[in-house]
């Protein structure tokens, strides 16, 4: 079926964006992990419940595609802890009164 070979494809490429964005510090960019890790969850789920469905991964990738997005998720919210730009901004030292 077409569309859930469409699908399929728009997974990844949706997550290499938000590695890219990750990877380039955007600010706001641990979002963009949501979209495909909820639609790779959502698609392994399925793919579990209807295992003999013709766009159907089966057993085995569905479960393979559930665990990529949990863990994309995880690790799309664990970058957003440690990256720069979620950072506190703190004021440079400033000069002691009475000095030029």
């Amino acid at each position: 079926m077409p569309m859930q070979a469409g699908f399929a494809l728009a997974v990844p490429v949706a997550a290499a964006v938000a590695v890219i964005a990750l990877a380039n510090v955007v600010a706001g960019a641990w979002f963009a992990v949501v979209p495909p890790a909820a639609c790779a969850v959502w698609f392994g789920v399925v793919s579990l419940s209807y295992p003999d469905h013709v766009g159907s991964l089966g057993t085995l990738a569905g479960t393979a595609a559930a665990g990529w997005g949990v863990l994309l998720l995880v690790g799309g919210w664990g970058t957003r802890l440690l990256t720069p730009s979620d950072a506190r901004v703190v004021d440079a030292p400033t000069r002691p009164s009475g000095l030029p």
